[in-house]
Parts: structure tokens; sequence; C-alpha cells
């Protein structure tokens, strides 16, 4: 900084230099602004896989993204289980299993972490709290609308049933499924085509060409059975045919005949991207196979990238399975979903067997939670120069710590006869690898053991569900253990930070087991009832003060409750659920102030035939608050000075979530069109800390149209805001788009723009000038303290205020040349327009695109290097993918 006149008191220099910092750390957090942009329907089919896609709206990009998680849940009062999402072109993806998805609703979230260590979330506001709802629909509402839509879609039968021919009656050990395509109704792409039986997706055992459709189905259990042909048109499935028939299974049928299959696809991409005027190559390659000899079954799926770096968590994916009747083994990224206190859904890098006879299974898992990623040596520099003032230099050089190896494995055992009985037996160990490292965090050691009872009766209509588990958790292992417990360490290590610690530790096993069976335990206990429409689940739950699990990172210990939850279904296509949970943590009173937290949800969804809409509602309110106090504690701070601090632990925290969807498919004018309108809002008052307020709502419009010469076009409209207690910005983003296809639809060649306009107020110094000198011990109405006072307005920025457009252009094209192959190009370019200013304390403005600025008033001119950065540029990404599927 260069000040053009002499600035009379030093205290200026010095409390300037603080300004700068604050603003400059806060600038660093704020400089790039963004929300999550996720695409999601509101309603989806039970027992189909939901995919959610995830983008982000404002200034910042997804190549900025490390790390990007889904979290979902089908029980309001269960753990949350999550998958990583993958970067497809300009998005992220996520896929929930379809065994997850049930009626009536899933529960989900996106999570972004950058790459500067800051992350995002969707919803903006308590996300595990205020998670998005999504209505399950159940199949007998699907069969009716997908049946009435393919009515008026298909007016001749496109697809002839060879085996087996309706209300048929099937006398074999397997079952062949064959179906003729009637090339004059409809141009097949097989890589289009799903075959579903009983709702559950059997794509990947069928030979799929242009003209035919064959598969083998093995294990058939003997009754009614429903097969689905359904085709994808861009953004759903349609039926093409559904037909039921019995399947009776024949007894000493002599030599069963060996059947055998192999389908799987490979694809290759090459990627080029300029973004934030950074240029990157980006090769991937990956795929999957799957193979079938009788009772043999083996499966690849797997993905490579040169985006694979030493500081990042795995980019490359990989999964290997090979399965027998009675045994699996799987080889790669794994999400085993254990036990909902022990290990729920996080990816494991490593090796499962599984070994199951009859009802009795067993299960060996080990791996890695984490893998090595190197640290790097910071070094921070900041001075200031001024004219007739000596240069003060601050030098600071950290490290930015590692993550070492976090290795587990797990054992699990037990019998399941479902909607019978079930108990297992977990032990769990997870333990950091201190040679993998020299400077990382502190390592941990985890020993977990839990059972998992259920038990059901009145032919499965009540259940009693039961989960316990046991944790033994040392936060620091790097310390030696306690004298006398040195021969426990490889099964837990026990030293002045293991939990629960004691107050004996001179290593006497008594006190240290009675202390654990106190606070290390965790248990959920559930009772369901399905009576006259209503599935009752009621629950207690409790998790000790020191019971942690590295394998469910998201588990919040020392706390208590119970929950109800009632799922009802009023009438045949309308279904509500309604639920309360009490939660309460300090279970041990270690604590002054107790903290409480009670929810409320609500929300109901009906199910109209084709002529009426489909519409989905939901409201949730938390209301958090303890016994906390405010105490002013007056005392030296050591150098003469007497230091008042108020403590305020007092809590009175509202959250509420609102959510309304409504969607209608109607036809017009030789179209068939889908309308889709959401609105979310979630907000949080702070009664005693402002600074925890926080508002976020988005309204957005989807309007989807297929026309009768291939063309759909869609048009979309998202209104958003987001504030807090320093700031509020509006995203609005709208967008078009058109795809169109040629040559018997083997040709899809779509384009389209879409504008974001972003604008808001982010605040940037908490502190007024006339609050830093008070603080200094000046009488800001001391006329001699004027020109310091001015001085100071003069150089600290207020507000940074938000301006800025952003337009994207897409285009690409998704080509079957030939059958089994595709090319697919995607191509986007997009363009910012920065008009954000800084607004200084004596109201000047200035565009934040500006470094060097001159600030003044009537007396004094101060010319500084502003905290800026421009994200004026143009960014451009370029994909061209091979893909062949057989």
């Amino acid at each position: 900084m260069r000040a053009n006149c002499h600035l009379k008191n030093w205290h200026v220099f010095t409390i300037f230099f603080l300004v700068q910092l604050l603003s400059a750390s806060t600038l660093q957090a704020q400089g790039d602004f963004g929300s999550i942009d996720v695409q999601a329907p509101a309603t989806v089919l039970a027992e189909e896989p939901f995919t959610v896609r995830a983008g982000l709206l404002g200034t910042r990009d997804v190549r900025g993204v490390r790390l990007a998680e889904l979290w979902y849940r089908d029980n309001p009062n269960g753990s949350f289980a999550v998958v990583e999402m993958i970067l497809r072109r300009d998005s992220f993806f996520g896929t929930i299993p379809a065994d997850e998805v049930t009626v009536p609703y899933l529960d989900f979230y996106v999570t972004f972490t950058f790459m500067d260590g800051s992350e995002l979330s969707y919803p903006v506001t308590d996300p595990d709290l205020n998670p998005i709802q999504v209505t399950v629909q159940s199949t007998a509402s699907s069969d009716r609308r997908s049946g009435a839509q393919s009515l008026q879609i298909e007016q001749e039968p496109s697809v002839i049933i060879l085996s087996p021919r309706q209300k048929s009656i099937v006398n074999m050990e397997e079952l062949l499924v064959a179906v003729s395509f009637d090339t004059s109704q409809i141009v097949v792409i097989p890589r289009n085509i799903r075959l579903r039986i009983d709702r559950f997706n059997y794509t990947h055992r069928a030979r799929i060409s242009r003209q035919t459709l064959t598969a083998i189905i093995k294990d058939l259990e003997p009754g009614e059975h429903l097969i689905e042909i359904e085709e994808y048109n861009g953004n759903s499935y349609r039926t093409l045919a559904s037909w039921k028939f019995y399947f009776q299974e024949r007894k000493g049928s002599g030599e069963e005949q060996i059947s055998s299959e192999m389908t799987g696809q490979f694809y290759a991409e090459e990627s080029y991207q300029k973004i934030n005027a950074t240029y990157k190559n980006i090769n991937a390659a990956g795929g999957g196979i799957f193979s079938r000899q009788g009772n043999v079954e083996a499966s690849f799926q797997g993905r490579i990238t040169s985006e694979e770096r030493p500081g990042l968590q795995p980019q490359n994916r990989y999964l290997i399975g090979f399965q027998l009747e009675n045994y699996r083994f799987q080889i790669g990224d794994i999400f085993p979903r254990y036990n909902e206190l022990m290990l729920w859904g996080r990816r494991v890098r490593g090796m499962e067997h599984r070994y199951k006879h009859g009802n009795f299974s067993i299960t060996g898992l080990y791996g890695q939670l984490n893998r090595k990623v190197s640290s790097d040596l910071i070094n921070v520099t900041s001075y200031i120069d001024s004219t007739g003032i000596t240069p003060v230099i601050v030098a600071d050089s950290t490290f930015a710590s590692g993550t070492y190896t976090r290795n587990m494995w797990s054992l699990r055992s037990g019998i399941n006869r479902p909607r019978h009985y079930r108990a297992e037996l977990t032990l769990m160990k997870v333990f950091d690898d201190k040679e993998s490292i020299s400077h990382g965090p502190k390592p941990k050691d985890n020993l977990l053991t839990g059972i998992h009872l259920e038990y059901y009766f009145d032919e499965g209509r009540l259940g009693v569900m039961s989960q316990t588990s046991i944790s033994l958790y040392n936060h620091d292992t790097s310390t030696p253990p306690l004298e006398g417990l040195s021969g426990m360490k490889s099964f837990i290590w026990i030293n002045q930070f293991f939990e629960p610690l004691p107050d004996d530790t001179t290593g006497d096993l008594g006190p240290i087991v009675s202390a654990v069976a106190s606070k290390a335990l965790a248990n959920v206990t559930r009772v369901r009832a399905n009576y006259f429409n209503n599935t009752l689940d009621v629950g207690f739950r409790k998790v000790g003060a020191s019971y942690y699990s590295l394998g469910l990172t998201t588990l919040i210990n020392d706390r208590q409750g119970f929950f109800v939850n009632d799922r009802i279904r009023l009438f045949k296509d309308f279904n509500a659920n309604i639920g309360y949970q009490s939660l309460r943590d300090n279970l041990n009173g270690t604590e002054k102030a107790t903290t409480t937290y009670n929810d409320i949800f609500f929300g109901f969804n009906v199910f109209s035939s084709v002529n009426y809409p489909t519409l989905s509602a939901n409201y949730r309110i938390r209301l958090v608050g303890n016994n906390g106090e405010r105490n002013l504690f007056i005392g030296d701070d050591g150098n003469g000075v007497m230091d008042t601090t108020i403590t305020d632990t007092r809590k009175d925290i509202q959250s509420n979530y609102y959510s309304l969807n409504l969607s209608q498919n109607f036809y017009f004018n030789n179209t068939n069109n889908d309308i889709t309108a959401s609105f979310t809002s979630s907000g949080r008052t702070d009664a005693f800390q402002p600074v925890g307020n926080s508002d976020y709502t988005a309204t957005s419009l989807i309007l989807r149209t297929l026309y009768s010469n291939a063309l759909e076009t869609r048009l979309t409209a998202t209104l958003g805001r987001q504030s807090g207690a320093i700031s509020e910005i509006d995203y609005n983003t709208f967008s078009f788009r058109m795809q169109r296809g040629y040559f018997n639809r083997g040709l899809q060649v779509y384009f389209g723009p879409q504008v974001t306009l972003g604008s808001g107020n982010n605040q940037i110094s908490p502190i007024t000038p006339e609050e830093l000198l008070t603080q200094a011990g000046k009488d800001i109405n001391d006329p001699a303290n004027q020109v310091e006072l001015d001085s100071l307005r003069l150089v600290t920025a207020k507000n940074l205020l938000i301006d800025f457009r952003k337009y994207d252009w897409v285009g690409g094209f998704d080509w079957n040349f030939k059958e089994h192959h595709t090319i697919r190009l995607y191509s986007s370019f997009t363009h910012y327009v920065n008009l954000n200013e800084f607004e200084y304390f004596n109201g000047a403005t200035f565009p934040a695109t500006k470094t060097l600025v001159q600030n003044s008033n009537g007396e004094q001119s101060v010319e500084f290097t502003q905290s800026g950065g421009s994200v004026d540029r143009n960014d451009v990404i370029f994909m061209l993918t091979y893909q062949y599927q057989f």
C-alpha cells in the first residue's frame, strides 16, 4: 500500500493491517459464488435405481470439486448412506440402488468439497436435518399411469411376444424371455431397451438387437410374474409391452441344460478444457462386463482417468465380482451396508468374501476407508510497505496435513430368513497406519462389535428390530499404551486418549470395562406394525458419549431419544406420512447445558390418473433448545487490563423446511408434454446467535415437450435466493434445450443456451471503524481522533456488491452409427461478466476486478492494492466419447 499523504497516527496502520487480513481471508472464502443445482424428479418408481444429477450455479465450476457425495436414506429415523458422485461432462451423477428405493419416499442431500477445503451443500441450511424428499410411487400406481400413457403413444403393437405367452403356465427349470420388435412401428436402439421382471431390472441378462430381445432367467420362484419391456426416450422409460404368466417349477426333469451369456460395454473419452484460464487434457476409459456360465457368474466394472493424483482420494474406480451358488467374492470399490451404527454405505476399497448356506451366511471384508494423501509445505508472507513507515513483515510456514492410510476389516455372520427372523453378529476394526505418512493428524484406532436382531409375527405384519453396538475408540495412538496394557495394542490401543478413559489409569481392566459399559454403547430398537393401511414405526435410540464409528462418521454421539412415524394410505392413491422425534444430548450430565432436539414432519402425495396432476408436499420443523446461561467474566488478562468476556451457552434455534412438487403429463396439438413445478424453502433462526440465521428458497418450472417429428424441447426456469447473517444472494437461471433425432433416431443432436444472473450483497468487515477505535480505548467523538477515523473509513472495505452474468452454450450429438457402436460429442462454451464492486465505509465503490484503487475524502487520499480478483473469462469444454456395447 502507498499512502499519498502522511497519516498521523501509527494506530491507523496497525488497525488497517488487521482489517486487511480479515478482509483477505473473507474474500478468499467468498471470492467465488455459487450454489449446488440439483436435478431430480419429484416422483420415482419403487425398486428402480434413482439417479441424481448435481451441477453448480454461480461463478464456481464443477472442475474445482474435490469430492461430491450423495447422502440418502429410506427411513426418516435411520442413518444416511453415502454414494460418491461421478463427474460426467459438466455435472456430477450419483445413483441410489434399486433395493433402497422403497415406498413412500426417499430423503437425500448433496455435498461438494472443493480443492480449497470449502464446502457447499444442497439444501443449503442443515441438509442432514432438512433433506430433499422424493416421493416413491408404488408399482400399482405406476402400472396404471404408464399403461395409460403407453396406449396413447403406441397406436399399433410394436412388440411381438414370443415367450412366455401371456397368462401361460411355464413348466421349465429356466425361463426363456423372447420378443420381436416390429421395425415398421418402432426404431430400436438396443442401449435404450430395458427388461424388467417383477419390477427388477434384468437387462444385464438379456441379448438385445434392433430386431429381438432374448434372455434366460434362472432360479425364478414359482407363482405369478410380470414381464415388462421398456424404452428410454431421453428422460424417462415408457412401457412398450407388459404381460403376466405363471411359473411352475418342474421336478425330476433329468439333465439340466447349461446356459451361458455375456453382456457388457466399454467406452473411451478424450476431454479438452479451459477453465479459469487453466488448460487441461483429461483422458478416461471404463466399462463393464457380465458373464454367466451355468451357476457361475462373473462381472467387472471400472473407470480409469488421467485425473488420478496423489493429493486426492481415488479417482480411478473398479469392482470385480465372482459368484457361485453359495459363494460371492468382490474386490475393488465396495459400498457395504452392514450395521446402521457401525458401517453404512461408506466406500471401502478392498475385498469381500461371502458364503451362504441356507439361511446362514458369513461375510468377511478387508480394505481401506481412506488412502494416503500427500501434504505440501505452505509459505505465507504478508507485509505492509508505506512511505515513511518501516515495512512490517509477517512470515509463516506450515504443513497442510496429509491423510493416514485407514485400514479396516470386519467379520459378519448370522442367520436370516426374510420376513421371519434375523440374527447377525458383526466385528469391525478400523485403524490408521502410522507409517503411511510422517506428518498427518492424530492417528486413530477403533474397535466395534454389534448384534442385529429381528423377529416378525403375524405373517410379517408385526416386527421387532434391535441393533446394539459397543465401541472402543482412541483418537490419538501416537503415544505408548498405558503401563500394563501394551499387550493389547494389536487389539485396541489404550492410552490417555482412549475413550472412555476411567479415572483409574493404573492399567487395571476393571475400571475400563465399567467405563465402556456406561459410555460406549449404542442401541436402536424399533417396532413396526402394518395394519389397516398404516405402517407404524416406533422406537428408541441411544448413542453413548464415547461411542464412535470411523465407518460412520456422520453419527452423533452423546444423544438419546425416541421417535414415532406413521405412513398412512388414506385412499387408493393418497398417501400421508407424519412423524415426531425427540432427542436429548449430554447423556451423562457432564455439561451444564443439556440440548434437546424436537422434530416434527408431515408430508403427503397424491397419484392421480393421467388426466390429473401428481402432487407431493412436505413440511419439517426442528426446535433446538437448552438450559444454558449467559455469564459475564471479569478478570485480569495478565497485562494489567481488565478482561470482560460474556460466555453465552444458551440455544434457541428453529429450522423449517417446506417443499411442494406438482407434475402433469398432457397432450396438446399432437405433442406430448410433461410440466413440473416445484418450490423449496428452508430457514434457520437463532435467537441468541444471529450469525446462525439463514434462509434459502428455490422455485423451478420445467416444461418438456415431445413432437411427432423426433424433436424434443426442454424449457427450465429456476429462481433462487440465499441469505444469511452477512450475505444475501439471488440466483436466477433460465435455460432452453432442443434435441432432434435423425436417421430413424440413430443420431440425436442437441443444442441450447443457459443464462444465470446473480446479484446480492456480501458483508466483508463485520466490525466498523468506530468499533475498532472504541476497542482500542479511543473516544470517536474526540476531534483529535477524527483523522484516524476518516483514514480507517478510506481503507476498510465494508461490503462486496455482487452482480454477475454467466452465459452457457451447450451442444453435441449421440450417434449410433453402427449396431453396438456409439460416438458422443459434448461441447460447452461459458462466458462470465463480472460487475462486482467493493463498497468502503466512506461510501466509495470500486470494481472488484480492479486491483489498484485510490480512495479519498476532503482531506485525505490513499492509494492501495485492493484484494479482488477477476472472474471475467471464457471457459471451454470439448469431450469426445466412443462406446461399444454388446
